[in-house]
């Protein structure tokens, strides 16, 4: 069949690619054109068993698209599309597998339970005969899902009301991450339905401070679908009133930091939650048990008490964390790389100075010992004169005596010294003036000062001497 094979590659597609946003409104299009088209096909089939056989086949197509829809790789499809369509397409999906299950169920004539489990949905088709119901039917029941522990009981009453022929047919099913699909928001849920709920608030808020009611009241209508999403139906597309309400177990997703839950089904006309023909029985910080007089698909909706914990993408905070977790780990590592380099080019930069200091302090340290024998080689020089100068005198002076002659005067020695002297420091000065690298010359000249004091000492004391022995020979 050509419906068969549509309802394949479809979700072979939805599984293997990332949809749009346009895709979305079209695959789920798709899957109520699909169950329109098999039901007028397979009148054409003779064989009950053939029909059977081609609609479930079908209805694995339909289940498998719709839980593709649902896996966490489509959310980037589901966030292409505005709050409003993101419900449409949601209502669409709902009212799509309800039509392919009823499907399938009128098609059996006899007693008969047929499960399909994927991923994200666990769907049952149940044919009952009313005889053989003894009591309530619990979904999920024999099944094996693993998602939740939620529960929906239906009372025999309300299954007996529902039977043709002597069969009813219901269509139960769980869902898991549709909760982050149909999101609630304030604007969106059903005051009409809900106008005890705004009642209660503001009568909370106005036994408190005048200062913080408000945004007590604010902070209170902050509301999350706090559940997953089960359904039970007995009638394709109808809102059946019941005589006897059903019973649902729902157990929180969120457990801290959360209040005042509110049993609530979602409304295919207004594709909104609403409260209406529902009621809170009991509730713990775990589960919630709620009273409904009528079928549809049916969620817990609670308070958030802090309300920095809520957000648009409040649903995946998991993803929201390890994406954190990556970004931080990237700058780390960006950070140790920045670091690597700036050490190593820092050693290099190192490594060229030392080789350009050494370069400098080799030619300095040359300069410095020219200069240090040139100072050696002109105090030589400058000490042989001292030397030779005393000579002469001692001499000049000894001879004076031995011939009873005067002695040479005393302002010529000092001339000389003073000669002697002025020959030199300028020698020294400009040494010392020419010189451009590190502290070598003037080293060099306080040096030759001290060298030249001290001979002028030992000089004077010549002279002084040469002066007594000339005066005593005067005398004698």
């Amino acid at each position: 069949s050509s419906v068969i094979s549509i309802a394949n590659d479809l979700s072979e597609v939805t599984s293997s690619k990332t949809l749009y946003g346009g895709d979305m409104l079209v695959t789920t299009k798709i899957i109520q054109t699909m169950s329109e088209k098999m039901f007028h096909d397979k009148e054409t089939l003779p064989d009950q068993r053939q029909r059977e056989a081609i609609i479930l086949e079908l209805l694995h197509g339909v289940v498998k698209t719709g839980s593709n829809l649902l896996d966490e790789s489509q959310l980037s499809s589901w966030m292409d599309l505005n709050q409003e369509d993101q419900m449409r397409v949601a209502t669409s999906l709902l009212t799509g597998l309800e039509y392919n299950a009823f499907l399938l169920a009128d098609t059996i004539i006899r007693e008969r339970n047929i499960v399909q489990k994927v991923k994200n949905i666990l769907l049952s088709v149940r044919v009952l005969e009313t005889k053989n119901i003894q009591g309530n039917e619990v979904f999920p029941d024999l099944e094996q899902w693993q998602i939740s522990d939620d529960r929906i009981e239906l009372p025999r009453t309300a299954l007996v009301e529902n039977s043709e022929g002597g069969l009813v047919r219901i269509v139960f099913a769980a869902f898991d991450r549709l909760e982050s699909i149909l999101k609630p928001s304030y604007d969106h849920f059903d005051t009409k339905s809900s106008r005890s709920y705004v009642r209660n608030t503001a009568l909370l808020a106005s036994e408190r401070n005048d200062s913080g009611a408000s945004a007590d009241l604010q902070q209170q209508r902050i509301r999350i679908l706090n559940s997953k999403v089960i359904s039970a139906s007995l009638g394709k597309g109808r809102h059946i009133q019941l005589s006897q309400p059903i019973k649902l177990v729902l157990r929180h997703i969120k457990t801290e930091n959360v209040t005042n839950p509110t049993c609530v089904f979602w409304n295919y006309i207004d594709h909104a939650w609403s409260a209406n023909g529902c009621t809170l029985e009991s509730t713990n910080r775990t589960h919630s048990i709620c009273m409904c007089n009528h079928l549809t698909n049916f969620a817990i909706l609670m308070d958030v008490m802090d309300e920095h914990n809520h957000s648009l993408f409040g649903v995946f905070d998991g993803n929201m964390r390890i994406l954190i977790y990556i970004s931080v780990a990237i700058c780390l590592v960006f950070v140790v790389i920045a670091l690597l380099t700036l050490k190593i080019f820092n050693g290099v930069f190192i490594k060229v100075s030392g080789r350009r200091n050494r370069r400098g302090g080799g030619s300095q340290i040359g300069g410095g010992s020219q200069r240090q024998r040139s100072g050696r080689r002109q105090n030589n020089i400058r000490d042989q004169t001292h030397e030779t100068l005393a000579i002469t005198t001692t001499t000049s002076a000894t001879a004076a005596t031995a011939s009873g002659g005067q002695p040479a005067p005393t302002n010529n020695i000092q001339n000389i010294q003073q000669q002697l002297n002025l020959q030199h420091i300028p020698n020294i000065m400009g040494a010392a003036s020419g010189s451009h690298l590190g502290t070598t010359a003037p080293t060099n000249f306080i040096q030759h000062n001290s060298i030249r004091n001290s001979n002028r000492n030992n000089l004077n004391a010549n002279n002084f001497n040469l002066q007594q022995q000339a005066a005593a020979a005067q005398q004698q």
